[in-house]
């Protein structure tokens, strides 16, 4: 590391933690170039960001214990610029961990980032077990171009993650351009090929992320998301579904990764999974479930404000909507098993608006005060649309009963 100072807050003072311990695994919130004040120290420099948000991250990974050589994913959302490639994003971040061998790697392209002059957001979870260490072998060989980037698949004791996998070929060329079904068959093909080398299959998927290009109608989403639940058996895993304006390549619709829980001798572990009555559901039948556990480990998928025939309540309303998810996550732990609000450990925050700092506010502060004094790791994310139309906000979450 560079001497840099790797402590930093958002201006209004969140006061959501840095890192936290969640069973095994240490999460580290999404981390960006932010001083102790709230002020970017490098704005509008998308690599000194970079590599400044990887520090802090590093930073807030050893004060709960953790070292970057147990890291085993990373997320980056970035506003990606003409002069910086996403395999140059990649190598930044991966540079500067030097961590051995390599995480997996999802990068998620986004307009802007919560705060202004923030260019880029970098999260990490990795092992804490001294005994537990990742694979040394090279990465898996699938036909996907992967210039840079760290595994496309990676395991430590009970956890498999791969990387946000796309329809890209060998050469970098997109499969089926502007055709989102059969990227989407493609794309689950080759997560199940990951899985695959490690023992493992679409059902003992624990946690599912999708990210497609789309500006918040059903139309964007509808056709492709039958395809991808054919590939699951019911109950499958949480599910977040999430619309950017674009993919890092001309005609890339949609990319996905997958969070799965094997056991050490290869067998399935058992999961319990929870559906409120009276919770919220999607305008057509899929097998995701609100609420996983399996073992410690537990998540809830994306929570939006919508009602059980998918219409959204609270239209526009950011405020109610924030609130609303809050109910919808506290239903969830209330069914999930032993599990109470403080174990939640890591929440992601999608929500619809652009880098204004008031805008930030309304989504931040009322989740600030719902989860304290337990505060978790938070990743924050600023998009002009959401899944549906006047949907303001989508939260997930996961802890563990072991802390």
């Amino acid at each position: 590391m560079t001497n840099v100072d790797t402590r930093w807050e958002w201006p209004s003072g969140y006061g959501f933690a840095r890192s936290r311990v969640c069973g095994d695994l240490v999460v580290v919130g999404g981390q960006v170039d932010l001083d102790e004040s709230g002020i970017p120290e490098n704005p509008g420099d998308l690599r000194a960001q970079l590599i400044n948000a990887t520090e802090k991250g590093i930073g807030a990974l050893h004060e709960a214990g953790g070292t970057s050589d147990q890291i085993l994913k990373v997320v980056i959302y970035c506003v990606l610029e003409d002069d910086v490639t996403p395999e140059d994003v990649q190598k930044l971040v991966l540079g500067t961990l030097e961590s051995h061998p390599k995480p997996v790697v999802t990068l998620v392209p986004v307009p802007y980032c919560p705060e202004p002059g923030i260019l880029a957001s970098v999260e990490f979870t990795a092992s804490k077990r001294d005994d537990t260490k990742v694979p040394t072998q090279d990465p898996i060989t699938i036909d996907t171009h992967h210039a840079g980037a760290g595994h496309h698949g990676i395991r430590a004791g009970r956890f498999i993650f791969t990387d946000a996998q796309m329809a890209v070929d060998a050469h970098g060329a997109v499969e089926y351009p502007g055709d989102i079904v059969n990227q989407s068959r493609v794309t689950m093909d080759r997560i199940s090929k990951v899985l695959s080398q490690y023992g493992a299959s679409l059902d003992d998927a624990v946690k599912f992320n999708i990210y497609y290009v789309g500006e918040g109608t059903y139309e964007d989403w509808e056709t492709a998301a039958k395809v991808r639940a054919g590939y699951f058996t019911e109950p499958g895993p949480v599910a977040t579904g999430i619309p950017v304006p674009r993919l890092e390549r001309p005609g890339l619709l949609i990319k996905m990764e997958v969070w799965a829980m094997l056991g050490t001798d290869g067998q399935h572990l058992e999961r319990s999974h929870v559906w409120p009555e009276n919770h919220w559901d999607w305008a057509i039948h899929l097998p995701y479930k609100h609420g996983l556990k399996c073992e410690d480990m537990f998540f809830i998928g994306g929570q939006i404000a919508t009602d059980s025939e998918g219409a959204v309540m609270h239209p526009g309303d950011t405020e109610a909507q924030v609130h609303q998810c809050l109910t919808y996550i506290e239903r969830v732990i209330n069914l999930l098993p032993n599990v109470e609000r403080h174990h939640i450990a890591k929440t992601t925050t999608f929500y619809k608006g652009d880098c204004d700092h008031g805008v930030h506010d309304l989504n931040a502060l009322p989740r600030s005060e719902w989860f304290a004094p337990a505060l978790p790791v938070t990743t924050e994310v600023a998009l002009p649309a959401l899944a549906f139309e006047n949907m303001m906000t989508e939260i997930e979450v996961l802890g563990s009963t072991i802390e």
